[in-house]
């Protein structure tokens, strides 16, 4: 059963500090603790309908439970536990560990006592995301949350988080944290949720400045990079017009209805490279505009990086993505030595066959009978019996011209069998492309066009034996996809690519696949949304992803995208031989096999 344990409720044994104002009208206003709520449900929000959250309260007490997360947890009838720092009641608590715990401190010194006698229970795990909040205004907030995340730290605690009233602006809450997946500042007026607060008599008064949906917009920046993004342009709201969306617009979209979000797009000029995030911690064009939380979510066929990952916040990978290099498409039949050695002996053997028997019927010293008597005169009869080219001076007895009618078909035979010994050969093998690798491309000084980026795949001094600044030198940066194919249809260029946005122009027929061949550059990259760091969403776009990966939807929007035509995508591969390829062979054997009878019957009945 699910369970789920939420703050800021009713305990009647603990010390009343804090009070809600019995008069704010609740519908319009909300306390200062229902911000803190919905702070919580975000910092928990991963796994928010899935796992345990643990709370124990501290010295705090509400005359009514109606923040933000009990209402939420009423309405979907959610179980939890209110778990006050009495240590009969935690000694009977379950010894399940806990996912989540949040704890409500009053002072570091009770902070302090909560750790030892939390620590000691079977359920303590400190593995679990740590929330640690206080609606005592402190002298120094940050040096409380550094002092909060030093207790922590000696019990290896690090995914931590600690919330406090800001001592400048008792109506804000200041958000502390050392986990690379939360970098957060809120102020309430970000969030919405305002209220009025009475402690000790003194009323505190927060006007709602902003609506909920403002907090609740995501602006997201792409590069229009299909299959991933298509579309045929933007309308002034700055949505999407589309007649077939991309695999990642419709992430977005499902993402976004999920959480309840609205999302403004801008685009990426296409025509400039796109920026990079590099070791050093450097940043440029949309990634600097990330970090400097212009946008939320950049999203266009990007890739995952050592660099990226550690500087920013991307999704769990979705789409796992090829780099091609296409080349123009000229087809070359194998050979290799082994097949020239066979032509040449069978031919050799044909011929000598021939002259040896020429040679036998010209040992009659009857002129009658004579062939012919010169050497060089039976070695041209013999080529042209091959041949079956007529022969002049033929010998004048019956029984000779009956000899040479032998020979002709003798010549026929070995003809025949020649010619299906060859042509079987080559129906076995299949033809290669002229430029199907690498070092053949920068041999046959082919014009290198790189997708936008692409160049950062090339590491090593020498790839394929081709040096790294040769490839450098040569490369030409494309940020037209379906330019530069078109520009490999004109057989002087090359291009090096993603395999899937390569079928896409493939598969759309907006260009000749008969006049492109691609194969494998040996690299794959993972694709992903890249968000900022502390992106409220992350976590809870990772699950649906991970839901939408399980059950096929994303594999289903591709197959959708790539239905244009209902072919399955074989495109890419290599083409054998075809029977209807080799009929002009056997068109000229049947002429020649027509030549030979008739000069055949010419040579036996002739006087």
């Amino acid at each position: 059963m699910f369970v789920l344990i939420a703050q800021l409720f009713f305990i009647p044994s603990a010390e009343a500090i804090l009070n809600i104002d019995p008069l704010t009208d609740l519908s319009t206003e909300q306390s200062l603790s229902s911000c803190a709520a919905e702070l919580c449900q975000m910092y928990f929000r991963d796994q928010f309908n899935e796992s345990v959250i643990v709370i124990f309260e501290n010295s705090t007490k509400f005359s009514t439970p109606r923040s933000f997360l009990i209402n939420e947890l009423a309405n979907e009838n959610k179980s939890y536990y209110i778990i006050a720092l009495n240590k009969s009641i935690l000694r009977n608590k379950s010894t399940r560990m806990f996912k989540h715990l949040l704890i409500e401190m009053s002072s570091v010194d009770k902070f302090k006592e909560t750790i030892e006698i939390i620590k000691v229970l079977p359920s303590w795990n400190p593995k679990a995301n740590f929330l640690i909040i206080s609606f005592t205004a402190f002298e120094d907030s940050k040096a409380t949350a550094n002092t909060i995340f030093t207790i922590l730290w000696k019990e290896d605690i690090v995914p931590i988080a600690v919330i406090l009233i800001d001592q400048k602006n008792l109506t804000n809450l200041d958000i502390f944290t050392r986990s690379s997946m939360y970098d957060l500042n809120v102020n309430i007026s970000e969030l919405s949720i305002c209220g009025r607060l009475r402690r000790e008599n003194i009323t505190y008064n927060k006007i709602v400045t902003r609506p909920m949906e403002t907090f609740k917009k995501v602006r997201a920046k792409f590069y229009r990079w299909p299959p991933f993004t298509m579309y045929d342009g933007i309308s002034f709201d700055g949505s999407f017009s589309l007649k077939k969306p991309g695999i990642e617009k419709r992430l977005i979209e499902t993402l976004a209805k999920t959480c309840k979000l609205t999302v403004e797009y801008y685009e990426i000029d296409p025509r400039y490279p796109s920026g990079e995030v590099f070791a050093n911690g450097t940043l440029t064009k949309e990634f600097k505009d990330l970090a400097d939380n212009k946008f939320d979510i950049i999203f266009g066929g990007y890739t995952l990086t050592y660099e990226r990952i550690l500087y920013l916040s991307p999704s769990v990978s979705y789409y796992y993505d090829e780099l091609l290099w296409c080349v123009p498409s000229k087809k070359q039949y194998q050979y290799d030595i082994y097949i020239e050695k066979i032509v040449i002996l069978l031919g050799l053997l044909i011929l000598l066959a021939l002259i040896i028997l020429i040679w036998y019927t010209n040992r009659s010293e009857e002129p009658i009978s004579r062939f012919d008597s010169s050497i060089d005169g039976i070695v041209l009869k013999a080529f042209a019996i091959c041949l079956h080219i007529p022969i002049p001076c033929l010998p004048k007895s019956n029984r000779l011209r009956y000899f040479v009618g032998l020979l002709i078909i003798f010549a026929f035979f070995c003809n025949t069998t020649f010619t299906t010994e060859i042509t079987s050969f080559f129906m076995k093998r299949k033809p290669c492309q002229m430029y199907d690798s690498m070092p053949k491309i920068y041999k046959n000084n082919l014009k290198t066009y790189f997708v936008t980026n692409s160049i950062r795949y090339f590491n090593s001094d020498f790839i394929e034996g081709i040096s790294r600044d040769e490839i450098v030198k040569r490369k030409i940066d494309c940020h037209d996809s379906l330019e530069c194919l078109k520009f490999i249809q004109e057989g002087l260029s090359s291009f090096l690519t993603t395999k899937s946005n390569t079928e896409y122009y493939l598969d759309m027929k907006q260009v000749d696949k008969e006049l492109i061949y691609c194969f494998y550059y040996s690299y794959g990259s993972s694709i992903s949304l890249i968000m900022r760091k502390g992106f409220l969403y992350i976590n809870e776009f990772n699950t649906i992803i991970h839901q939408l990966l399980s059950t096929g939807v994303v594999e289903k929007w591709k197959q959708e995208i790539f239905s244009v035509n209902n072919k399955d995508q074989r495109e890419l591969g290599v083409e054998e031989l075809k029977l209807e390829d080799i009929f002009v062979i056997f068109y000229i054997l049947i002429f020649g096999y027509i030549c030979s009878i008739l000069v055949f019957l010419c040579e036996i009945y002739k006087f």
